[in-house]
């Protein structure tokens, strides 16, 4: 393809070449960009998106990307440049056909949140079959601290664990407010904790930020894309599942239809589940 020959020849220019390029296309593309914006996803003639947003977007969501085409044949966008000005990294990406599922999640019919479901589950399993690291690290790809709006309030990206009882740890360092919720039994409340984490769990290179705003759709509801791979990582094998229900409670405006979708591909982790609510809920982050 054309756009993996440039993003194969662009890395010979200088940085500063390359930054005037793609500042020169928005503008040509009509498209308005505020020059001193610390957020922006600019289209440039509907075939080709910048992105960048200081403390967020960094190179790491690029890397992941290249990885995970490289090694799977989950549609993802190709990476065509990436690189930082100013503090601010600038990933320049193809465009994926179709549009977000998220509009479409309230008026799924049974046979669409199958063969959504079972679609998905197939890219998943794909990427979930990646070999881990050696080191057996939770970490983001080579090793880099991880990206997380379930780990840290103030998106700052922490880590890397150097294992997972290092980041169960960190999971139940924050103090618990059981009463927040009256009528709960701290008891229960740390039982669930214990055996969830206590269950022997795979590392895993997982999305961590699964939404149906991430994921493309075509008109006949065919997944055509998996976007927004910055806060991707290799986690325990449960996450997917759990911080999927976690980002659509915290960001996303519909339940039934994706807490369906998310259950019929991950039956196995109920008890992750309620713990992962304690622990998110009841912590003082």
């Amino acid at each position: 393809m054309v756009w993996i020959a440039v993003s194969r020849v662009l890395p010979i220019f200088p940085v500063s070449l390359r930054h005037w390029f793609w500042s020169k296309l928005i503008y040509l593309s009509t498209t308005y960009w505020e020059p001193n914006s610390t957020y922006a996803i600019a289209p440039i003639f509907g075939c080709i998106y910048i992105k960048r947003r200081k403390g967020c977007t960094r190179p790491e969501e690029a890397e992941t990307t290249r990885f995970v085409r490289r090694h799977t044949s989950i549609p993802v966008p190709i990476i065509v440049d990436c690189f930082t000005v100013d503090g601010l990294c600038w990933i320049i990406m193809t465009a994926l056909p179709g549009g977000p599922l998220d509009p479409w999640m309230n008026d799924l019919k049974e046979e669409d949140i199958r063969r959504i479901a079972s679609q998905l589950s197939m890219h998943l399993a794909e990427l979930r079959a990646i070999p881990p690291p050696r080191s057996g690290a939770v970490s983001a790809i080579n090793n880099a601290p991880i990206q997380c709006c379930r780990l840290t309030v103030d998106g700052r990206p922490i880590g890397p664990f150097a294992s997972i009882a290092e980041f169960n740890a960190y999971l139940c360092s924050p103090t618990l407010h059981v009463d927040r919720q009256p009528g709960l039994d701290e008891d229960h409340v740390w039982r669930t904790i214990r055996a969830a984490q206590s269950c022997p769990h795979k590392i895993v290179l997982t999305h961590n930020d699964l939404a149906p705003r991430n994921i493309m759709i075509d008109e006949d509801g065919n997944i055509t894309g998996i976007l927004d791979w910055e806060c991707a990582a290799w986690l325990p094998e449960y996450w997917e599942y759990t911080k999927a229900h976690f980002t659509e409670l915290v960001s996303e405006p519909f339940g039934g239809p994706w807490n369906d979708i998310m259950d019929s591909i991950f039956p196995q982790y109920a008890l992750e589940k309620e713990a992962e609510i304690y622990l998110s809920q009841l912590h003082d982050w």
